[in-house]
């Protein structure tokens, strides 16, 4: 596969999971952008910021032979949902985006083996 190929298709990756990611931050009512003018839009874009510096920046420098066999990725997600739980931020839920009718089945709705 020519290197030219894989970086187009690596780019248009990004491309894709960044559009799919910035519903997250849109007001599930309007559809508008969140503003750090509201406490929804402070907490998500607070949110969004420590598993940034989670991921980059801390995790990468912990040297503990255990903590590096987690991904810093899925320990940043863990660590912020604990932080947002504690501290009972105003976050918008899946539930509040795709309607609780969705999850209302739980593992009822889930088909057998």
């Amino acid at each position: 596969m020519p290197h030219p190929v894989m970086l187009g298709f690596v780019n248009g990756l990004a491309v894709v999971m960044t559009k799919a990611q910035m519903g997250s931050f849109r007001d599930a009512a309007t559809g508008a952008f969140l503003t750090l003018s509201s406490p929804v839009g402070r907490a998500t874009y607070g949110v969004a910021a420590l598993t940034m510096i989670l991921i980059r920046g801390v995790f990468p420098r912990i040297k503990n032979e255990t903590v590096q066999k987690i991904p810093p990725t899925l320990a940043a997600v863990i660590v912020s949902s604990i932080v947002s739980r504690i501290l009972k931020l105003p976050l918008q839920t899946l539930a509040d985006v795709a309607g609780a009718e969705t999850f209302r089945g739980g593992l009822a709705g889930m088909s057998s083996f």
